[in-house]
């Protein structure tokens, strides 16, 4: 098997005599010396040239990927190995390979490790592959962490964390990596250090650490930089976090300066929005609603949901039924029907609120149906405290009512349950 075969002209040797084909044969339908091909199985050529090697690999089937992991084991120039490293990525998705030419490039000899690392780091700006970006970086922080060489064990760290903060799925996994490379910001550029805080600002929020969400965009505003949208975003997190943490003095303090951050398309909105709820927290409510209900036909479709749960907060409070009712029958107008990411949480809220609305005037199964769709959400955007809430209110929702789970929901809830105890 070509898997066996531990040098380059085994490799070759033995799928040629598997194919029945003669160095003449070869010779006549490649154009290459027999001689040389000799040469390269009997390993008198250990590094042929790469135009060689990949015709005769061509013509024998072998995977390109094949001849480049044998090659790399008898090649240390570091221009060479980079060459197939680049070249390897373009064929293959193969990390394991990708990893083991990456770190063979930054040991060679032929070049100091640092200058290895600062060319690795450039190179990996620039691949498309988010998971092959990602490998990269992670190499260059282990090696560098393993060479005791900070500056590139920040660039790696940080590069990995905005990989990773695309994935809503992993927030408190990303978190904790993050909070590690707050230990290297001085080794960090101004705007790296700024984009860092924000990100971190926001992840914090959607984990309930208000006072840590707030302390992260203080860092960040506290960085000379350009204003921009994320500074924004991160400034009405910061808001938000005082609004959650009922310090309502503070939210107000910080609205006109978050009014004039006009970096996105509904700040006037999110202001009302906050505004809105502040006044549901001193119980006027007629106020709160009716700009609540300005906002939601000036916001994107994306923000609908998230206003709607305010709405309904206020509606369940109150016990206005009807309104109430109103909301549920035409929940085809928010409700995303190809969600994406953000969309999760404002969705799992819904469908509990739902839930308890349902239940509360005894349509048992609707609101079992309800809880489902919930614990659904917050799963996917692993929220397991809130997904073990559901959990838990549905188990008690069916022994209090003597309601028997149909079949799939109790797949869908034992599945949950799995995860919640993996988690």
């Amino acid at each position: 098997m070509i898997e066996t075969m531990k040098t380059l002209g085994e490799l070759v040797k033995r799928q040629r005599e598997n194919q029945n084909i003669t160095l003449g044969r070869l010779q006549e339908e490649l154009g290459i010396n027999k001689g040389v091909i000799s040469k390269i199985e009997n390993g008198d050529t250990k590094r042929p040239e790469f135009k060689t090697i990949f015709t005769i690999a061509d013509a024998l089937s072998i995977p390109h990927e094949k001849i480049i992991d044998k090659y790399v084991e008898v090649e240390n120039r570091p221009e060479v190995l980079h060459e197939l490293l680049v070249k390897t990525i373009t064929i293959t998705d193969d990390i394991k390979l990708i990893k083991k030419i990456a770190l063979l490039y930054i040991e060679s000899d032929k070049h100091e490790t640092e200058d290895a690392l600062s060319s690795l780091y450039s190179y990996t700006k620039t691949v498309e592959n988010k998971e092959i970006r990602l490998t990269l970086y992670i190499q260059i922080a282990e090696y560098a962490r393993l060479r005791g060489i900070p500056p590139f064990i920040a660039k790696g760290l940080v590069e990995s964390y905005f990989i990773h903060f695309q994935d809503i799925t992993r927030d408190k996994k990303t978190y904790a990596e993050g909070k590690e490379i707050i230990h290297y910001m001085d080794f960090l550029p101004n705007e790296t250090q700024r984009e860092f805080y924000f990100k971190m600002c926001r992840q914090a929020f959607a984990l309930k650490e208000y006072e840590e969400a707030i302390e992260l965009t203080q860092c960040g505003l506290s960085i000379s930089g350009k204003t921009s949208e994320l500074e924004t975003r991160a400034y009405g997190t910061m808001i938000n976090a005082y609004y959650f943490l009922e310090k309502y003095e503070d939210v107000e303090k910080h609205l006109p300066k978050f009014e004039q951050l006009d970096y996105f398309d509904n700040v006037k909105e999110v202001i009302q929005v906050l505004r809105a709820n502040i006044k549901a927290k001193q119980k006027e409510y007629d106020t709160a609603i009716s700009i609540l209900k300005q906002c939601y036909m000036t916001v994107t479709d994306k923000q609908k949901i998230h206003i709607i749960n305010d709405l309904l907060d206020i509606y369940m409070e109150l016990n206005r039924i009807e309104d109430i009712q109103q909301i549920v029958q035409t929940e085809n107008e928010f409700l995303p029907t190809e969600p994406v990411e953000h969309h999760y949480e404002g969705m799992g809220k819904y469908y509990v609120t739902k839930g308890n609305f349902k239940m509360k005037h005894g349509n048992v199964n609707e609101a079992i149906h309800c809880y489902s769709e919930g614990l659904k959400a917050y799963i996917y955007i692993q929220r397991y405290e809130e997904a073990l809430s559901i959990y838990a209110q549905i188990i008690s929702s069916c022994v209090e009512n003597n309601y028997e789970l149909n079949a799939p929901q109790l797949q869908q809830i034992n599945e949950a349950a799995k995860m919640i105890k993996n988690k």
